[in-house]
């Protein structure tokens, strides 16, 4: 047999077995990272026609035909990060976007660089994350790359400048919709904002979030892990922070020259420590760290 006739039955055996695959099982192939390989091809061709033995030569060429498949798979399908060339993001202004629901996506790490303005996070169920900016002058970026069942997902402030009206006050920010299906490590960083995070839908592996002189109302959901991690870092802001009953939690407040309250729904361990009764004995729970100064702080459960 033609080594070309071997390449080629291979090539489209291969592409047609990966989608069927991916179609009836939605199995991913970690497709994002596959593209890099294709100089593959190259070399397998090479050593091919180096060699004289006709068996090694054909299976080479069925090899060739297989990575080929692949790359182009990954080429077409794969979601690769959304980019302009100077900033590694795509940038939009005022205008909604989306991604369409995929089962495959397991975890979820998302990460809010906001800057200054007003931020929401909430759930949608039926798209994987929708992005509504507050204005028609609102520009944001988004970078997004998918490994396997793994999303990494960035959304950050693109505006040079963010207007400040005397009567409505930052007229900058956006809403993020996220599907509550996978669970989720969030990342979330603001300045001088007005911050509404309600988490309630989602399970929280872990929550690291940063703010300047802020207004944050924070809704967790369930944890994720055994021992969900919360770390909360603000400096002359005011957080709300609601936890379900229904879950454990142990809260250390590293707070000074601040006001507090709702901690008597908690037994106190020791200075700053507090925790509910059944904590040691629950399966999952959070473990909260929150730092600051000047912080008016309020628990809440819900």
């Amino acid at each position: 047999m033609k080594p070309g006739k071997i390449f080629w039955g291979m090539f489209l055996l291969s592409i047609g077995v990966i989608i069927l695959v991916r179609n009836i099982f939605h199995i991913s192939v970690a497709e994002s990272g596959l593209f890099k390989f294709w100089p593959v091809i190259f070399i397998l061709f090479g050593i091919a026609y180096l060699t004289k033995q006709e068996k090694i030569r054909l299976g080479l060429f069925g090899i060739a035909g297989l990575t080929a498949a692949l790359c182009i798979f990954s080429f077409k399908f794969a979601p690769f990060h959304w980019f302009s060339p100077e900033k590694g993001h795509r940038n939009y202004e005022g205008k909604i976007y989306e991604s369409p629901y995929n089962p495959v996506i397991k975890r979820v790490s998302f990460e809010l660089n906001g800057g200054g303005g007003n931020f929401v996070i909430d759930k949608i169920d039926s798209v994987q994350f929708r992005i509504i900016p507050q204005d028609t002058t609102t520009e944001f970026a988004n970078s997004r790359i998918i490994e396997g069942d793994q999303m990494f997902l960035e959304v950050k402030n693109a505006a040079d400048n963010i207007h400040i009206d005397s009567k409505d006050g930052l007229k900058y920010g956006f809403k993020v919709l996220l599907n509550p299906a996978p669970h989720y490590n969030f990342s979330l960083h603001t300045g001088a904002a007005s911050n509404n995070f309600d988490l309630s839908a989602f399970l929280v592996d872990k929550l690291e979030m940063e703010s300047g002189a802020s207004s944050s109302v924070i809704k967790l959901g369930q944890p994720g892990e055994a021992e969900s991690d919360v770390k909360i870092s603000a400096g002359a802001a005011s957080i709300e922070l609601a936890i379900p009953k229904d879950v454990a939690a142990r809260i250390r407040a590293s707070t000074s020259l601040s006001t507090t309250s709702g901690f008597e729904q908690f037994t106190k361990i020791e200075d700053d420590l507090y925790q509910t009764d059944n904590y040691s004995s629950a399966e999952k729970k959070f473990s909260i760290e929150i730092e600051g100064g000047a912080l008016t702080l309020s628990i809440q459960r819900y």
